[in-house]
């Protein structure tokens, strides 16, 4: 499988535009040395993307950006090498300094500081004091623009820490009237489990006392049916003897009464 052609994000390329034009400004095209120019466009490529890359992907990257710019690819490799170690002696500086952790903006500040004042000692050895003071305003000029930078990203960072710290306060304030409420609920729903309980046992004793009346009354009914059948036999039977002496009655020549002449229905 083919590695993935390297190439800048947008807003890496943006960046990186931005950073090329004050370095064209510090670094006049000159064919016959393209150190300083080339140490720093590694440096900046390693501020944009957070890595450094083999010459040819320098080359390339200058070839897209700066095509004015042909450096050759020891000179390439060489400053590249140089930066490399620079980094791996930075971390020793940031902390005999105690200037700020390494990696941070304050570290990349110190670095361009440190960097700067070795390029100014190197134009005082070769090129004299007027192209050393031009330098250092150009420097002091950068510098200044990355400090107020720097300040700017450091408000920014208090500014957002600021409104993170009150977001939590917020949150801490929710959250502990969240657990308020959830006490709150959990008391009113032991207070109706106990209620529901006690409803339960009224119900049940309420329940006990409709079938234990209900049982009576179903034995009261049964005595009752009892008492009608008993008088419904006995009515019968004074019907049956009344019949029998009116017939004997009648046998006799007895008048009939007006109550028994009447037809049954």
């Amino acid at each position: 499988m083919a590695r993935p052609t390297f190439s800048l994000s947008d807003d890496e390329a943006r960046q990186l535009v931005r950073e090329l034009a004050g370095i064209d400004e510090r670094c006049p095209v000159n064919p016959r040395d393209h150190r300083r120019y080339v140490r720093e466009f590694v440096r900046v490529i390693h501020k944009i993307t957070g890595k450094t890359y083999s010459p040819a992907i320098y080359r390339r990257l200058l070839s897209a950006y700066a095509p004015a710019r042909n450096p050759s690819t020891a000179t390439l490799a060489l400053e590249k090498e140089r930066f490399v170690k620079e980094l791996e002696a930075m971390p020793t500086v940031i902390d005999r300094h105690s200037a700020t952790v390494p990696g941070g903006p304050g570290a990349n500040l110190l670095f361009e500081i440190r960097q700067a004042l070795q390029d100014l000692a190197g134009l005082r050895t070769s090129g004299g004091p007027s192209h050393a003071d031009s330098y250092l305003r150009a420097q002091c000029e950068f510098l200044q623009q990355r400090l107020s930078h720097s300040e700017k990203q450091l408000a920014g960072a208090n500014e957002r820490a600021h409104q993170a710290e009150t977001q939590r306060q917020v949150l801490a304030a929710q959250a502990r009237h969240d657990h308020e409420e959830i006490d709150s609920l959990r008391a009113a729903g032991t207070a109706m489990t106990a209620q529901l309980a006690k409803m339960s046992a009224t119900i049940d004793d309420a329940r006990q006392f409709a079938l234990l009346a209900i049982d009576e009354v179903r034995g009261e009914t049964r005595a009752w049916k009892e008492r009608c059948a008993a008088a419904e036999a006995q009515y019968k039977e004074q019907v049956s003897l009344t019949e029998t002496f009116r017939r004997l009655a009648y046998r006799q020549g007895a008048d009939i009464p007006p109550a028994l002449a009447r037809k049954p229905i």
